[in-house]
């Protein structure tokens, strides 16, 4: 499963933004996880998505979904309010993809400062592949 997430908005009046992936969370040092500080890149190494779930341990996509990094420079909540949900099928595989629009609430450390994130508007997208 891939998860993906997105976010651009202003901060103090400085453009802040960022973009976060689980795909690339391994030990090569590669990752497409980055929060744009001001248009200055800061990069983040690895980032965790908690899937809302149930009591029955079941997926709830438009629950709050937690997203923070090990070394806790990221610490959000994403509260879900629409799901664009799209299902592609090709002759080997399918996936299905939500894209779940929403408000981040939180905290990020950019240069060891909190940037306080306040129902800033962005994207979690959610895809399953089915082989």
């Amino acid at each position: 499963n891939i998860i993906k997430s997105f976010m651009s908005g202003i901060h103090n009046g400085k453009k802040i933004a960022f973009n976060f992936s689980n795909e690339l969370n391994d030990e090569t040092n590669v990752t497409e996880n980055v929060i744009f500080d001001d248009n200055k890149p800061v990069k983040i190494n690895e980032i965790n998505f908690e899937i809302p779930t149930n009591e029955k341990g079941k997926m709830v996509l438009m629950n709050d979904w937690k997203v923070f990094s090990n070394d806790k420079k990221v610490n959000l909540t994403f509260t879900p309010l629409i799901n664009h949900k799209n299902k592609n099928s090709i002759i080997i595989a399918s996936n299905t993809c939500h894209y779940l629009y929403g408000a981040y609430n939180g905290v990020i450390k950019v240069n060891d400062k909190d940037v306080r994130i306040e129902n800033q508007i962005g994207v979690l997208s959610y895809t399953k592949l089915v082989r």
